[in-house]
């Protein structure tokens, strides 16, 4: 048998795990957009049941004899099929480590635990979550031990690695050291320039189905491709895609401020015009999916930031928006709706942050999962923790448990290691951005005339189209011109705080 032979057994044997992935993810997204409550504990049998499949068939003999004939012929493989065989090796390699049994246990405990964190949430009562979260923390921590966690090797590392290959706690840890002083110097200036931000111009009588109207025009000039996407309400927004042609996002909305919405849609369908422009010649193989979850979040925050906060989208968009949403307290106009999307104010809510502080976030995330998974830190102290740490890195106490240790999903999910992906996605984002300017000088141009496209296509040839088949930072690089670092980043956040608070 030739090696492109085995090829196409391995290329078979992955479109099932491919399908049972994408089952899942169906499973995962009705529970947080339709399932009645009682559900939980069936379908948390359910992904169990699922997720011990998908390991069975990962950690197989037939797919490591598949990989190992192609290991001894890799001189004769493509560099595409080189790529193919690298991620189907890789996925495998650490599913291997890890027993089926654990798998099977982290599924159900998510599952419940999500349950539980809605009910929290709602609530303001961390008590109700925590014994999730000590079972959430103890799997996650037995399966980095499982990957050589622990001991000489950063407990850290090997649950990063899940979501960003080859990062390691200990270059975020000298990345977030370089962004932390540059973004609190300019916190402090902006609070120092005594400007302040009238946000009339989002605010007012503003009801859900008309901000969401307005919305569905921005992700229209996005070219989100709603054939092949839908929305949702959810307590917390998120993306999930099923393949190419089956692409969700989810949204929230606030009575008298559309911001969360726009913004949150926004955000969410640049996830999704990533999963839309993948390959699909790649699709179903192991470099199908998406690079990794930092480039994953640079598609989004790229969109969120990058584009819908600046001065020509508004100049685009600001018509619409009176058509839309006559009930604001402020007039449409385009230097208005920019400087109050470019406010700068430390607040409690993740989601709903400013560019400038929104790093300072993660880094509080990031901080506090070290402490619990080193054991450092309890569960039971976690609350008090996170109060202590929001006031010192952003200047603001959470008033209940809602604002503050229950305000994200992730933990409930058992996405431990995932937050740090969210600055590497702005860091990629600026950079690529960037890089975008300089190949679409008439970019700005555009925007004012409300249309995103060009930008959406240069993203897909230089990003989305690739899937895996690079590795992220190289992928980044590739595309840009050059490797990722935080200057491109804190460079657009001086500009845009000279723009609208003078310093």
């Amino acid at each position: 048998m030739t090696p492109q032979e085995m090829m196409k057994d391995l290329f078979l044997h992955w479109g099932r795990l491919a399908d049972l992935g994408r089952a899942r993810a169906v499973l995962e997204w009705d529970q947080e957009t339709m399932m009645p409550p009682a559900g939980a504990p069936y379908r948390a049998l359910e992904l169990a049941t699922l997720s011990g499949l998908a390991h069975q068939m990962l950690t197989s003999s037939e797919l490591g004899e598949t990989l190992a004939f192609l290991e001894e012929r890799k001189d004769e493989l493509d560099p595409l099929e080189k790529a193919q065989l690298r991620e189907a090796s890789r996925a495998r390699t650490r599913a291997v480590k890890i027993p089926r049994d654990l798998v099977e246990r982290q599924a159900r405990a998510s599952s419940l635990a999500l349950e539980a964190w809605k009910e929290a949430r709602r609530k303001s009562d961390f008590p109700l979550f925590r014994p999730h979260l000590e079972e959430i923390l103890s799997l996650k921590k037995e399966e980095s031990r499982c990957l050589g966690g622990g001991g000489e090797k950063d407990i850290y590392d090997p649950l990063l690695d899940e979501y960003e290959p080859g990062m390691t706690a200990k270059r975020l840890e000298d990345l977030f050291g370089g962004l932390q002083g540059p973004l609190a110097d300019l916190v402090r200036r902006i609070g120092e320039s005594g400007r302040t931000v009238d946000l009339s111009p989002f605010q007012g009588d503003l009801p859900p189905e008309d901000q969401l109207a307005f919305a569905r025009k921005v992700l229209e000039a996005m070219g989100f491709d709603f054939r092949s996407g839908r929305i949702d309400k959810a307590v917390h927004p998120f993306c999930s895609g099923h393949g190419p042609g089956d692409v969700r996002i989810t949204w929230r909305s606030a009575p008298d401020d559309l911001r969360p919405a726009l913004y949150g849609l926004v955000h969410e369908a640049g996830h999704g015009l990533y999963e839309q422009g993948l390959d699909p010649e790649l699709d179903r193989t192991p470099a199908g999916p998406s690079a990794s979850l930092g480039v994953h979040e640079s598609q989004s925050r790229l969109w969120e930031n990058l584009v819908a906060r600046s001065l020509p989208f508004w100049e685009g968009f600001a018509p619409l928006l009176e058509e839309h949403l006559p009930g604001r307290k402020g007039p449409a106009d385009p230097e208005a709706l920019f400087r109050a999307a470019g406010e700068v104010r430390p607040s409690l809510i993740r989601v709903e942050a400013d560019e400038v502080t929104y790093n300072l976030h993660i880094l509080l995330r990031f901080r506090l999962e070290r402490e619990l998974l080193s054991e450092r830190l309890s569960p039971a102290d976690l609350p008090a923790a996170w109060n202590d740490l929001s006031e010192e890195l952003l200047g603001v106490r959470p008033g209940n448990d809602a604002q503050g240790v229950l305000q994200d999903i992730h933990w409930a999910m058992g996405a431990v290691g995932y937050f740090p992906t969210y600055t590497l996605g702005n860091i990629y984002a600026a950079h690529l951005f960037e890089a975008a300017r300089r190949d679409l000088p008439g970019l700005d141009g555009e925007f004012r005339k409300r249309n995103l496209l060009p930008l959406r296509e240069w993203l897909k040839e230089k990003i989305h189209r690739h899937g895996s088949v690079l590795p992220p930072e190289r992928l980044v690089a590739e595309a840009a011109g050059s490797p990722p670092t935080p200057k491109a980043l804190l460079s657009h956040l001086e500009t845009k705080a000279q723009a609208v608070y003078g310093v």
